[in-house]
């Protein structure tokens, strides 16, 4: 008759084989009593980070996508020489900046092991895509400051223009209450095409009017002001803005692109 195994532990079946999920090792007595200690712990292998990589790269491909459908719709049509344009072209390219830099700095987040040759040549055109995208933003700055300039002299230009028509025309308005002597005059200025008013004091009347003239002068002198030095502060604040965020821009795909060199040699270590 057979004894029974006394002293030696049961035999326990294998865990199942689920992809992504390491089965702890329990062969020696260090190894069981780690895993006694990691109980109610699941240990992921190197297939959940492979998926994860996988998934990083997939999101920063779709955001260079997103990023070129942006710089199409700001860009074309193209209105150039049209400093109003340009602006709000460039205000939009300092908008969109954080989804090419998110992208590169997704597709370029890699680990080590292994790509295909397709994928390498990909990322070889993304990192002259960098340094491009690095000249195109430090371009940005002198064509900010310049477009600013003349946005500034355009806009003045054009207010001026608005004053002095009003003026001339504040002019014969003025003219004509200091020609006008008698109730009838002052009633053509008062009330064209109508009968005419009862005005018992013509002198007073005009005087008033002269005064109102005046005023209404130099309100609009005022707010002429008022509004070349507002649009001035605005163009230096968007100006101030664009130009810093096209610094800090173009030196992040600068650096993107210096440490993206292994993706333009990636020959000399190709096996």
């Amino acid at each position: 008759m057979s004894q029974p195994n006394q002293g030696k532990p049961p035999i326990k079946p294998p865990l199942p084989n689920i992809k992504g999920v390491a089965a702890p090792e329990t062969d020696g007595p260090a190894q069981r009593k780690q895993a006694k200690r990691a109980s109610g712990r699941i240990r992921l292998s190197d297939w959940v980070e492979d998926n994860t990589q996988n998934m990083l790269s997939l999101i920063g491909y779709g955001l260079l996508g997103f990023a070129l459908i942006d710089y199409i719709d700001i860009l074309v049509p193209a209105r150039l020489m049209n400093p109003q344009w340009e602006l709000q072209a460039i205000t939009a390219l300092v908008a969109k900046v954080w989804a090419p830099l998110f992208g590169l700095m997704l597709v370029f987040c890699r680990r080590k092991g292994s790509l295909g040759k397709r994928e390498m040549n990909l990322l070889n055109i993304f990192s002259w895509a960098a340094l491009g995208l690095a000249i195109i933003y430090f371009a940005l700055i002198p064509l900010s400051i310049g477009n600013a300039f003349r946005l500034s002299q355009n806009t003045t230009q054009q207010l001026t223009n608005q004053l002095n028509q009003q003026t001339s025309q504040l002019d014969q308005y003025r003219r004509a209450v200091d020609q006008a002597n008698t109730p009838a005059d002052l009633g053509r200025i008062f009330a064209p095409n109508q009968p005419t008013p009862n005005i018992p004091d013509p002198q007073a009347a005009k005087q008033e009017l002269l005064t109102q003239i005046e005023q209404y002068e130099q309100e609009v002198n005022t707010n002429t002001q008022l509004n070349i030095q507002s649009t001035r502060r605005n163009l230096i604040k968007r100006t101030v803005i664009n130009g810093f965020t096209c610094l800090l821009a173009g030196w992040l795909f600068f650096k993107i692109w210096r440490f993206s060199l292994w993706a333009r040699q990636w020959k000399r270590f190709a096996s």
